[in-house]
């Protein structure tokens, strides 16, 4: 897996301790033209 950039990284992090929830709009895989993630808080 290629390395993320350290903002990316600790909201993936965040994500995977179930502090956070990652909201995916939008996927180079899925043909959009640019990925596109919200990170919420959760709690």
């Amino acid at each position: 897996m290629p390395r993320l950039p350290g903002d990316l990284s600790g909201a993936m992090h965040c994500a995977s301790k179930g502090m956070a929830e990652l909201e995916v709009r939008k996927l180079l895989s899925h043909r959009d033209e640019y990925c596109e993630v919200y990170v919420h808080e959760v709690g």
